[in-house]
């Protein structure tokens, strides 16, 4: 069994364009979303409609829940635990760990394992930049954020 999980979009609307192409080329039997659709960059709306309408699962994470109303550190990171294996797939939208390329995890069970493969999905920066709205009230600093893959704040 192949799944594909990706998180932390943060309306990242090209990003997920690209992550969603890569993980229909690998055909996965199970695709989920981890949360954190909208907030913070330039297309919200665009993120949760597009996951509605390919009808990916998704959980709400931190920051949907601040909009609507389970936080992670930066980087990816893949160990073994005494239950099972840890992925942290990192971000579509908004990666903080240096590389701005979109970032999700395939996970695929094996015999008696499940192995994860995590993906680097390059992708129009420039273009995700250019789709703030001008009266964004973060601009600069999400469009920097996108650019450079660290924390806006």
């Amino acid at each position: 069994m192949r799944v594909a999980i990706f998180s932390d979009i943060h309306g990242n609307a090209v990003a997920l364009e690209a992550v969603l192409a890569d993980v229909r080329a690998l055909a996965p039997q199970v695709i989920v979303c981890g949360g954190d659709l909208a907030f913070g960059g330039p297309e919200p709306e665009a993120c949760v409609d597009r996951i509605k309408e390919v009808g990916i699962p998704c959980v709400r994470g931190n920051t949907d829940q601040w909009l609507g109303g389970s936080g992670r550190e930066p980087g990816n990171a893949v160990g073994e635990w005494s239950r099972g294996l840890v992925v942290n797939a990192g971000s579509v939208g908004a990666p903080y760990d240096g590389d701005p390329r979109a970032s999700y995890a395939v996970l695929e069970r094996g015999a008696s394992t499940w192995s994860a493969d995590l993906r680097r999905v390059p992708y129009d920066i420039d273009r995700a930049v250019r789709t703030f709205p001008a009266d964004h009230p973060a601009r600069a600093q999400w469009a920097d954020a996108i650019r450079s893959a660290r924390r806006p704040f």
